[in-house]
C-alpha cells in the first residue's frame, strides 16, 4: 500500500471531536498519515496526543474511558453565595456570558499528564509531527494561533 501523507485540520465542537477518532480510524485503515496537525477545542486535544505519538487507538482508549465530569469544578459553586451559583450556571441557557463551571487546572493536569507520558513536555519535544492549536481569547475576542511554548509562559 502507498503511504499518503497529509496535513490535518481538526475542528472542535465536543461530540464533533470525539467522532473524529473514527475518521481517522478509518484514514489509517487506508494509508493516510499527518506531518502536520491542527485543532481548536476537541479537535486540539485529537492533534496534540496524535502529534505526541499516540495511536489512533490509543486516542480512542483515552478519549473513551474518560469521564468528562470530571473536569466540572461543581463544587466550588456551592462555596459561593446564592446569586454566584446562579451565575455559574448561566452559560448552560446563555453561552455569551463567558462563566463556566469546568476546570481549567484540572484539564489542564489531565492533558499534562497523557503528553508526558510520551515525554512531551513543550512544543520542542514533539518528534515527527507540527502540531498547531487555535484558540480564542474570550476577553479581546482575537484568534490565537498556538505554535510554540513561548504562549505558555507566565
Amino acid at each position: 500500500m502507498v503511504e499518503k501523507i497529509f496535513d490535518g485540520v481538526f475542528e472542535g465542537g465536543g461530540v464533533k471531536g470525539i467522532a473524529l477518532i473514527s475518521a481517522l480510524k478509518r484514514l489509517e485503515e487506508e494509508g493516510v498519515s499527518f506531518n502536520r496537525v491542527a485543532g481548536t477545542s476537541a479537535g486540539a486535544i485529537i492533534a496534540a496526543l496524535y502529534a505526541a505519538g499516540y495511536s489512533i487507538n490509543e486516542i480512542k482508549d483515552i478519549i473513551w474511558k474518560k469521564d468528562f465530569n470530571d473536569f466540572a469544578d461543581v463544587r466550588s459553586l456551592f462555596k459561593k453565595a446564592w446569586y454566584r451559583v446562579v451565575l455559574q450556571f448561566l452559560p448552560l441557557f446563555i453561552p455569551s456570558t463567558g462563566f463556566g463551571i469546568f476546570s481549567t487546572d484540572t484539564f489542564y493536569q489531565w492533558i499534562k499528564k497523557l503528553l508526558a507520558d510520551k515525554e512531551v513536555t513543550d512544543f520542542k519535544s514533539l518528534r515527527g509531527v507540527y502540531l498547531r492549536v487555535f484558540a480564542v481569547d474570550i476577553v479581546s475576542q482575537k484568534l490565537l494561533q498556538i505554535r510554540d511554548s513561548a504562549h505558555f509562559s507566565k
